[in-house]
């Protein structure tokens, strides 16, 4: 069951109503929401349901995971499932929901604070997938990264530049490879770039992609 909009967002001052408790919403998780995910962005919050104990991790959308560069902040669920994150500044989040037990796991994206109307969205908590794949124009001895943005997710290619990200959710990533180069000719001194390459790539519950 969906909160109801008093219990939701958000008063004229941009703070929460009854603030991480959810204080005058129904008590515990309702069975629609179990192995769920549910949000909704106001003014300046996201405020949701989820099971009890379940990890929140909320990310700017630019997040570059391999640098820890950009806005990251986890949170617990409660023991009624409730979350919040309070105070965010204007910008582009994802909503990463994980179960501490079972694996499972769910991606919000595209969540804009501050939001119009409350906007909101949800997402059952399913098996995650594993991306794989290599960076063959990276030099051999220069490390090599590839990266989902706005997400945690990231490994440094290894000797044979094969790289692999693992625990994603199901959904749609914007994922990079970057990689250094060198060049040197007799007598001259060695220079080098950084290069880097993105695309679109879908994961499904509990399968595994290649790029």
């Amino acid at each position: 069951m969906r909160l109801s909009d008093q219990c939701l967002l958000v008063s004229s001052l941009g703070l929460l109503l009854a603030a991480v408790e959810l204080s005058g919403c129904e008590g515990g998780t309702s069975s629609e929401t179990v192995g769920m995910v549910e949000e909704t962005a106001g003014r300046d919050a996201i405020i949701g349901r989820t099971d009890p104990g379940n990890t929140l991790d909320l990310y700017s959308a630019d997040f570059l995971p391999q640098a820890n560069l950009g806005f990251a902040k986890a949170i617990t669920a409660d023991s009624t499932g409730a979350f919040a994150f309070a105070g965010l500044p204007p910008g582009h989040y994802q909503l990463l929901a994980r179960h501490p037990a079972n694996g499972k796991a769910a991606l919000l994206t595209e969540i804009t604070i501050p939001a119009e109307a409350n906007a909101s969205a949800s997402a059952p908590l399913e098996p995650t997938g594993t991306l794989s794949g290599t960076i063959p124009e990276s030099t051999p001895g220069y490390p090599a990264f590839a990266y989902a943005l706005g997400t945690p997710f990231f490994a440094q290619a290894d000797s044979l530049n094969h790289f692999v990200l693992k625990g994603m959710p199901a959904g749609n990533y914007t994922v990079v490879k970057t990689w250094s180069t060198t060049s040197c000719a007799p007598g001259a001194a060695c220079g080098g770039a950084t290069r880097q390459d993105s695309a679109q790539v879908q994961i499904r519950p509990g399968e595994s992609a290649t790029w």
